[in-house]
């Protein structure tokens, strides 16, 4: 019994031995399918099962091998006998054939049971390896289309450097049409540069207006108006308290600290339109688009088109592009009772863009003329660019502010896929 159960031992050690080299084997294999900064985890797992196969097949050796050949070599006595024995002993009568036993399975069990544990580490390894092959595939593409959108967002960048006229801007130039290549990659490239002058920036309100400049909040509510807001002013007001730099008025932190959850007034500029959402009165509906529009209607123009975020400080007010501005831009402007400027503004630029605004003094009178000029100009510092590189369905998408200063140079004021 105790030579039928260290066979079976002698077995088992054998077999454990063997199979988890086998394991240790296709995982290090499944291990070469993976990206250079992932093979590692696999290769740890590959040791683990080799050295688990070098243990049994060491104690094996070192428990049962090693001290019988030990033992047969000292025991000279005993190897004398068995070979006096193999010459004088009777022939052996044949034994009859055993009885099969459950315990006689017992072996081919505990290997089946193995063969079928190796079978689904290696499946798993393998399904792993191909998952994390796919994902670091991915992960490579987003990041090489990524590049892409920088290398293009660079391109739109050297657009805006080489306009040679640098001291107007306007609609028919090149940088107005929106760009789309392909390059020698395959990879679709889209550029689109708008002025970021078009719309009046509510960044605006933080600075004073000088003795003959209108204030900003008073455009800024004429253009509200225009879009159907006539109840602007706490909003305004709102504003206005949430990017001063002081903190006097209603909207300070001692009303954000009452919020759930609270916070308190940051006191300067809006860097995105998430921070004009925390204000309270402004929320996103308000610049949604009005499904139903009446032609020449009035009050019926979208905020969207009117007002935009130019996350730059200042000191003094960024104005308006006449050559490329929205109309309900220069409609908040100029106020009620002026459209027939703003069509004449609109109808001529098409062909001549303005190189001045003193025209303006003619149409609207020098005092007011003088109130809007802080607001209003021909040329453009600040301008938004949309790069968007497209390959095989993955699309990376980069949105950048730029500013072009008055030699030419562009820097990205900010960037943000």
């Amino acid at each position: 019994m105790l030579r039928k159960h260290r066979k079976r031992m002698v077995t088992l050690l054998m077999v454990m031995g063997v199979l988890c080299l086998v394991i240790a084997g296709i995982i290090e294999l499944a291990a070469a399918m993976q990206m250079e900064h992932e093979r590692h985890r696999f290769v740890q797992l590959g040791l683990y099962f080799a050295a688990a196969g070098v243990f049994f097949l060491v104690v094996n050796f070192l428990v049962f091998v090693l001290p019988d050949k030990i033992s047969d070599r000292r025991s000279g006595v005993a190897n004398r006998r068995r070979e006096v024995a193999k010459h004088y002993q009777r022939p052996a009568k044949p034994t009859p054939m055993p009885t099969p036993r459950a315990q006689d399975g017992s072996i081919l069990m505990i290997v089946l049971v193995l063969l079928g544990i190796i079978a689904a580490v290696s499946l798993h390894a393998i399904v792993t390896a191909r998952g994390a092959l796919e994902l670091s595939s991915t992960r490579l593409d987003h990041g090489l289309l990524r590049l892409a959108a920088i290398d293009t967002a660079r391109a739109a960048m050297q657009q805006l450097a080489d306009d040679p006229d640098l001291t107007i801007d306007h609609l028919a130039e090149p940088w107005a049409r929106a760009q789309e290549y392909v390059d020698p990659s395959g990879t679709t490239r889209m550029i689109r540069i708008t002025d970021a002058h078009r719309r009046f920036d509510l960044n605006n309100l933080q600075v004073a207006a000088t003795d003959l400049a209108r204030p900003a909040s008073d455009v800024l509510a004429g253009i509200m108006t225009q879009c159907g807001e006539f109840r602007s002013s706490q909003r305004i007001e709102a504003l206005r308290d949430f990017i001063d730099a002081d903190e006097s008025g209603p909207w300070e932190s001692f009303y954000y600290r009452e919020l759930d959850p609270p916070f308190a007034c940051p006191n300067h500029i809006l860097y995105s339109w998430h921070d004009l959402f925390l204000i309270d009165g402004w929320e996103p509906a308000l610049f949604e688009p009005n499904p139903i529009k009446q032609s020449g209607a009035l009050f019926n123009h979208d905020l969207v088109d009117g007002v935009t975020v130019i996350a730059a400080p200042r000191e003094r007010i960024i104005p308006i592009n006449v050559n490329t501005a929205e109309p309900v831009t220069l409609h908040g402007l100029f106020g009620m009772g002026r459209e027939g400027v703003v069509e004449r503004i609109l109808a001529r630029r098409k062909d001549n863009p303005y190189r001045t605004t003193e025209f303006l003094a003619e149409l609207i009178g020098t005092t007011e003329y003088a109130n809007a000029a802080p607001y209003l100009d021909v040329k453009s510092d600040y301008f938004h660019i949309q790069a968007i590189a497209y390959r095989e369905g993955r699309t990376a998408r980069l949105n950048v502010l730029a500013r072009r200063q008055s030699d030419g140079t562009v820097d990205a004021v900010q960037a943000m896929f």
